[in-house]
């Protein structure tokens, strides 16, 4: 009987050191962006990043961002290898101690895009890079720029439902009030 209700205890322990954790839990980040593909592929009906999608390699994203690999323990990312898509999903655990060192990186990220897509501003681009968020999910970042591209050529290009749909995956994993 003691045995059972240290098991309860112990069980309802984690459950609660999970909850106010936020991204502590060992859901990979590859899984994420899985998922995040998934949920589009279902509503929308092609992947997150549509366009000549590659996985960015840790690597490389440690090398267009100066980071160390010391600040990330769990990296995964695909982006548009089309010059003329600035799609990507950038999903990174920090170490505790890089979160803001890796926010800051992503944030140069996003204004570098933007930047970039303001001269060459095409299928969208500019306006994808400009309505691109940074989420922040306990010691997980998650860096969202995509958008579907309306089929009415005259129709305003807004994104918001397309960034709302990633959002709601990423929830699924790490919930905004676990922060």
């Amino acid at each position: 009987m003691k045995t059972n209700k240290f098991m309860i205890l112990t069980g309802v322990l984690l459950l609660c050191l999970m909850m106010i954790s936020g991204c502590a839990t060992a859901t990979p980040m590859k899984t994420v962006v899985d998922d995040i593909d998934t949920a589009f592929m279902t509503d929308v009906g092609t992947n997150a990043v549509p366009v000549g999608r590659i996985e960015l390699s840790q690597d490389d994203f440690l090398t267009t961002t100066g980071l160390s690999a010391s600040d990330i323990k769990d990296y995964f990312g695909i982006v548009s290898s089309d010059e003329g898509y600035c799609d990507r999903i950038i999903a990174i655990r920090t170490n505790k101690n890089s979160i803001e060192t890796v926010k800051a990186a992503l944030g140069q990220m996003k204004a570098d895009l933007t930047a970039y897509y303001r001269s060459y501003s095409v299928n969208g681009s500019y306006q994808r890079a400009q309505a691109s968020i940074i989420i922040e999910r306990g010691d997980c970042l998650f860096y969202i720029c995509l958008g579907i591209m309306p089929t009415n050529t005259d129709a305003p290009l807004e994104f918001g439902i397309d960034l709302d749909l990633a959002v709601k995956s990423i929830d699924t994993y790490y919930p905004a009030e676990s922060q």
